[in-house]
């Protein structure tokens, strides 16, 4: 039926290729008090697991939520067969966190916040998007424009930003 359309493009589009591109931007302060210490803004890269888990909870068998940010001081570029987030800092009030959600029906994006305590200096690098406290797929991973320096009696506040497009 479509073998026209396969000779002249080359392929047929799979359900997957014609899901929308989610574009999403991730934004990390660090404030002492009410002063903004440092501030880093990114895009991020859905990963294969983040792809694959769109597609379940859209067509098939929903599963667990996105509900934690994780941070990691890895310098490497995120991949897309990435499931975890190499480095990912797990102490000093940097730990693996759950998310506020912010959602209005009818919006084309929803917001993702998390707050952290860090309880010395580290450099923050990336950040990352699960599906669970511990373990689950790395949905989204970002690698931040410019590195975060946290240090004890900081707020750290990570807001992703998904825009699921109009």
């Amino acid at each position: 039926m479509f073998g026209w359309f396969t000779t002249i493009f080359g392929r047929r589009r799979s359900m997957v290729d014609r899901l929308p591109k989610m574009r999403s931007t991730v934004v990390v302060t660090v404030r002492s008090g009410p002063v903004i210490v440092a501030v880093s803004k990114s895009r991020n890269l859905r990963t294969i697991s983040g792809r694959d888990w769109m597609v379940a909870q859209t067509l098939g068998t929903p599963g667990s939520k996105i509900g934690y940010v994780a941070l990691s001081d890895d310098t490497a570029d995120p991949a897309l067969n990435d499931t975890t987030l190499t480095g990912e800092i797990t102490d000093t009030g940097l730990a693996r966190t759950a998310v506020a959600l912010a959602f209005t029906s009818g919006a084309s994006s929803a917001t993702l916040s998390a707050t952290f305590s860090p309880t010395t200096t580290r450099t923050i690098r990336k950040a990352g998007l699960f599906t669970g406290s511990g373990g689950g797929n790395a949905m989204f991973i970002t690698k931040l424009t410019s590195p975060i320096v946290t240090a004890n009696g900081l707020t750290m506040i990570v807001r992703w930003t998904i825009d699921f497009g109009t």
